[in-house]
């Protein structure tokens, strides 16, 4: 319809004259002297087209806060916004402005400000935007494709590619923000940056994201981040780098979550680690590392070789003045360290619920730097599993061996490289395959294999398959098995039945269904050769049986036995039945004096030299050798031999002296030879009405037969020789 042509043109005759109006308001508020030129227009939609000018806010103490300076622009009075062109400004944030430039930007301008392009809630910089500090502060510098500012929050961000300096930290990624107020960056999305620490080496870093808080000192790296430095890998999940004052450099590392540190032979002076959380600490005017803590399944690889790691709930690493050498470590919640197996030497573990480590003092003069020592020693606390695996090789059985205690402390040479010695302490029990020691306080030597217990004002123990050995202190090589026990005194048990189980003899003059005792004042035992030598008022017993020396040795391989200096014994000895009877009579003791005593198991022989001294059933005899064979039970007699100055109290009162007797347990029957043979006898004379008479016999040789009571003297010519009567005063040479 007509009309509604004409209400058309009139309507926009209405809005040419709006825009004129406001073109007008626009060009007179820019410069009350000189409007600006007008370019020609080059954006058809735009409503007004406006040509270069500069435009600044001031602050409530009259300071610049923002200024705006542009080539050229658009005004889409429709959309209440503004497209700049050719644009640089300057956001001022206290006395560190940044400087922006763009291709272009977009004002979305504030309510009710009209057309002052100074007032605006964002400006959108599109092509070639970048953003630096201003000349003279502290280098900021972003580069991007395009960014949104906004000026309530004073944040800048932008979700393309972007490259970013600050300082000593150069990066690039997807997306970015500033905020201005705060001066952090951060890149959003596949961050990865280079930082140039002074004195602590280039830091390459990758993460989703990367942040740099300027003013508050520190720089944060999220998800998936790695960090390359000098050779070392760090892996985590977030990282915090805390920096300087001056952002020079970084005081402390913050890992959180999956926190891994690897490199190759533990370069930089640190294990590698793994734990959730690592906290790392640096010193502030040296840039050298200083602390390292592990929270919460934390582990080390240790440097000293491969396969050796520690691992616990909570580990805290303490470096020299160096920034390498470890001067302390203290580590609790299920500590374990483990030791691979490497050449001859096992397997090693040890858990325990604490560990604290400590170097020795460094060597040289503080004031020129003195140098810090290695560990010195590692204490394991709270009840302590010590253990050492080896598998079975062809000249080497299978190595297992346990050791518990309330505590151990283990000497270091530097670190875990080399373990020489291990203390442990409290209720120590240490186990090696059948052998098991015991005491308040032990040492093991790693090396020499041999574990030293001390029983302190308690006793030692060594508790084997066929006996046990207590002491006051026990000194016990693994491999080859040996043993050394000292105390006042030294008491060892053999259990009954044990060398017969294991199919190894023990003496047959000793039961072997009976426990058998002994004590000294020392004990040497070599494993090697099966030979225990119990050493000092040496004392065997079991049941009645009982030898006593200055020394006692059991040979474990063969039974024998000996007794050495100053023997005493009482021994159990059958007799053989006499003729007709069904049993012998039942055993007595026997005691014999010597001054040494040799029991050859083989031989089931006994022989005593050097002022040996036989009493028992078959009488009463003194000679410089005494030999007493046993039949196969070692038990019953077989015969008695004796050799040179023999003295032997007989049977009815007769006392013989000579060089050889011989005694037949089954015939019942001495034999004796001399040079002369001399006999004398006291006895009461029946026919004499009881009176006590002595006579004396001397020839070349006797026999006295026990059964038969018949005594018989003989001449070198086997001639009988009578006996001649003696006065009785004379000494009798009775043993």
């Amino acid at each position: 319809m007509a009309w509604q042509k004409r209400l058309r043109a009139l309507l926009g005759v209405v809005v040419l004259l709006l825009v004129a109006g406001v073109g007008w308001y626009v060009t007179r508020q820019r410069t009350e002297t000189e409007a600006p030129p007008v370019s020609p227009r080059t954006d058809e939609n735009a409503d007004i087209e406006i040509s270069g000018n500069e435009d600044v806010r001031y602050g409530a103490s009259g300071n610049v806060v923002f200024r705006l300076k542009y080539d050229g622009g658009f005004i889409y009075t429709t959309q209440s916004r503004v497209r700049l062109v050719g644009v640089t400004g300057t956001l001022a944030r206290g006395n560190q402005p940044v400087e922006f430039r763009a291709d272009e930007a977009e004002l979305k301008l504030k309510s009710g400000t009209g057309m002052d392009f100074a007032k605006f809630d964002e400006i959108r910089l599109r092509g070639g935007v970048v953003i630096k500090s201003a000349p003279g502060t502290e280098a900021l510098y972003l580069e991007t494709a395009e960014a949104l500012y906004n000026d309530l929050t004073g944040i800048m961000t932008t979700d393309k590619p972007a490259k970013v300096r600050r300082g000593n930290m150069s990066g690039s990624g997807t997306g970015a923000t500033f905020d201005r107020d705060r001066s952090v960056v951060w890149l959003l999305a596949d961050a990865d940056v280079e930082i140039a620490m002074e004195g602590q080496g280039p830091i390459s870093v990758t993460a989703t994201r990367a942040g740099l808080a300027e003013a508050e000192h520190y720089m944060r790296f999220e998800e998936n981040v790695r960090m390359e430095r000098e050779g070392r890998v760090i892996q985590t999940d977030a990282a915090l780098a805390n920096l300087t004052p001056d952002n020079a450099r970084m005081t402390g590392l913050e890992l959180r979550g999956n926190s891994r540190i690897t490199g190759a032979d533990g370069a930089g002076g640190m294990p590698n680690m793994q734990a959730d959380d690592i906290t790392i600490t640096y010193g502030a005017e040296t840039g050298l590392l200083e602390r390292a803590v592990l929270m919460r399944a934390a582990r080390l690889e240790l440097p000293e070789g491969e396969g050796r790691d520690l691992a616990a709930g909570y580990i805290d690493i303490g470096f020299g003045g160096d920034g390498t050498t470890v001067v302390s470590l203290d580590a609790n919640d299920a500590v374990a360290l483990n030791i691979a197996a490497e050449g001859d030497q096992p397997a090693r573990e040890v858990r325990a619920p604490r560990l604290e480590a400590r170097a020795a003092a460094p060597t040289g003069n503080p004031a020129r730097g003195a140098v810090p020592k290695g560990l010195e020693r590692a204490r394991f606390t709270g009840g302590v599993d010590f253990d050492e695996t080896a598998p079975a090789r062809r000249n080497r059985e299978a190595i297992e061996r346990e050791g518990r205690a309330e505590s151990l402390e283990l000497a270091l040479d530097g670190g875990f490289g080399k373990i020489t010695d291990a203390d442990f302490s409290g209720n120590v029990r240490f186990t090696d395959r059948d052998v098991r020691g015991e005491a308040p306080d032990a040492q093991y030597g790693l090396e020499t294999k041999r574990i030293l217990l001390r029983g302190g004002t308690a006793v030692a123990r060594v508790v084997q398959e066929d006996g046990t050995v207590e002491a006051k202190d026990i000194d016990l090589t693994l491999d080859p098995r040996k043993m050394t026990a000292k105390g006042n005194p030294v008491k060892s048990t053999l259990k009954p039945g044990a060398r017969k189980d294991r199919k190894e003899p023990r003496p047959s003059i000793l039961e072997d269904d009976e426990p058998v005792n002994i004590t000294s004042r020392m004990l040497d035992y070599n494993g090697v050769a099966d030979r225990a030598v119990y050493t000092g008022d040496a004392r065997l017993w079991q049941g009645d049986t009982v030898i006593q020396a200055e020394t006692i040795v059991l040979d474990d391989k063969t039974g024998n036995l000996e007794a050495r200096k100053n023997m005493r014994g009482t021994f159990i000895i059958r007799d053989e039945p006499e003729p007709g009877a069904k049993a012998g009579p039942p055993p007595k003791p026997t005691q014999v004096n010597a001054d040494d005593m040799i029991y050859d198991e083989s031989r089931r022989e006994a022989t005593f030299r050097t002022k040996a001294r036989f009493r028992g059933p078959e009488g009463d005899m003194t000679a410089d050798r005494i030999v007493v064979f046993l039949r196969e039970d070692g038990n019953t007699l077989d015969r008695i031999e004796a050799y040179d100055d023999i003295t032997a109290r007989l049977e009815g009162g007769r006392v013989a002296t000579g060089l050889r007797l011989t005694y037949n347990a089954k015939t019942r029957r001495y034999t004796m030879e001399g040079k002369p043979l001399v006999v004398r006898r006291q006895f009461p004379d029946k026919a004499a009405g009881g009176a006590i008479r002595c006579e004396k016999t001397e020839g070349a040789s006797l026999t006295f037969d026990r059964s038969a009571d018949t005594f018989d003297v003989h001449g070198a010519n086997r001639a009988m020789v009578r006996a001649v009567p003696i006065p009785c005063g004379a000494k009798l040479p009775l043993p």
